[in-house]
């Protein structure tokens, strides 16, 4: 047999073989978009985002992981901070990153450098946090049962709480564009919330989505796409925001947990489907170009480049090759 040959099999079976390894299904070179690495994890991978060259990876009981992706192709556990209860959600701002902990609260990490990353804040905040997003000097937590909590974090080592919002059904996601924040508020839907000034912030709108509306929402060029769990992905046209209204609706075949939007499309986590990847371009017309299947149950996604990032709960961070 041809000695070229020969090689390259082998090679494609110690392909297949590290793609094993490292509990990701296997991908055939050269297929996209697909699993291209797996990093395993020791708690239940929950929600993740992408700072420079790290993967901020909230990990349930394993707290925080730091994860180095640069390249992707072998990424892995750079630093991990352990927390005393459950990381749901997390943000990355300004050096810090923010931890929507279930059991206690929010927890601020210095990760300037990421290797010397520690907790040097804690505030309860009364409920049991879902998600967050951070804007300005201020972090915006999606609180469950509490609704929605505005926290000032200038200094983070000083961080309080200025007002909560209540709100009816269970506050699971929170995104903030402008003067206005946009929180997923379980079965009771999409609620506009104005935060200008943040002291004083009260609902001012809200549309009622036809599933549960479980979090992963994002503004995008004057809408909103909000994972709507059993109903798929909802679009929302915010121009302006107090005659906000669905414009399209996406059944989709899974649980619809988060999303990230970036070039013209929509990359949905969809609980046992995996990854669906949406064509958004327009909001008007909506169409699903792919789908991804990963191992467990995709909670989160973050998109940056040629990759997506998913946090697939009990089977760690998937990382897929998109183009």
């Amino acid at each position: 047999m041809n000695k070229k040959l020969i090689l390259g099999l082998l090679v494609g079976v110690l392909l297949v073989a590290s793609s094993c390894e490292n509990g990701g299904d296997t991908v055939i070179p050269g297929e996209v978009p697909g699993i291209f690495y797996t990093v395993e994890t020791v708690g239940d991978a929950s929600a993740v985002v992408i700072a420079g060259d790290y993967a901020y990876l909230a990990d349930g009981g394993g707290g925080l992981q730091i994860v180095d992706i640069n390249p992707p192709e072998s990424a892995d556990i750079y630093k991990t901070v352990a927390i005393t209860g459950y990381a749901k959600g997390i943000d990355v701002a300004n050096g810090y990153a923010y931890i929507a902990d279930y059991d206690k609260g929010l927890h601020i990490i210095d990760i300037d450098p990421p290797e010397s990353a520690a907790l040097v804040k804690t505030v309860e905040t009364g409920g049991q946090p879902e998600d967050l997003t951070v804007s300005g000097e201020y972090a915006y937590v999606a609180d469950y049962s509490k609704g929605l909590v505005i926290i000032d974090i200038d200094p983070p080592e000083d961080a309080v709480i200025i007002i909560s919002v209540e709100s009816p059904g269970r506050a699971k996601d929170v995104a903030v564009s402008g003067a206005y924040a946009y929180l997923a508020d379980g079965v009771e839907g999409l609620h506009i919330i104005d935060v200008d000034p943040p002291e004083a912030a009260v609902i001012i709108k809200t549309i009622d989505t036809p599933g549960h509306a479980f979090g992963g929402v994002t503004v995008f060029d004057g809408y909103v796409g909000l994972a709507d769990g059993d109903s798929g992905l909802q679009l929302i046209d915010i121009d302006p925001p107090e005659n906000a209204a669905i414009i399209y609706s996406l059944e989709l075949t899974g649980w619809a947990t988060d999303i990230d939007v970036e070039g013209g499309f929509a990359y949905v986590s969809d609980g046992v489907s995996g990854l669906q990847i949406i064509d958004v371009n327009p909001p008007s017309a909506v169409s699903i170009v792919d789908t991804v299947n990963t191992p467990e149950y995709a909670l989160s996604v973050a998109v940056s480049g040629d990759w997506a990032y998913v946090a697939d709960s009990w089977a760690g961070l998937k990382i897929i090759k998109l183009r």
